[in-house]
């Protein structure tokens, strides 16, 4: 996983984005290290699925936030090491 990623990323959003991403990154970058792509992809993939499920009863917006972080980490992980090792095949 690529670290510097996920700090570049968290640097670019505001200021109470930055504080929900911060609380999501560190474990996620320690879970990262241990996990096959496609164990990552569905570790996200979960995540998503929580957040969005849990949002109205809980956490509100803070909720959605977090399930958007974690779209966008697919996302970027997709684009930059599935898709990558798709054309190194080709």
């Amino acid at each position: 996983m690529d670290i510097d990623l996920v700090n570049q990323t968290v640097a670019m959003m505001n200021p109470q984005e930055q504080v929900v991403a911060e609380q999501i990154a560190q474990p996620l970058i320690r879970e990262a290290s241990k996990l096959s792509d496609e164990e990552f992809i569905g570790y996200l993939r979960g995540n998503i699925a929580k957040y969005m499920h849990r949002w109205r009863y809980k956490n509100g917006i803070e909720d959605l936030q977090k399930a958007q972080w974690y779209n966008n980490r697919l996302i970027k992980f997709y684009m930059d090491r599935v898709l990558s090792l798709t054309k190194d095949k080709q």
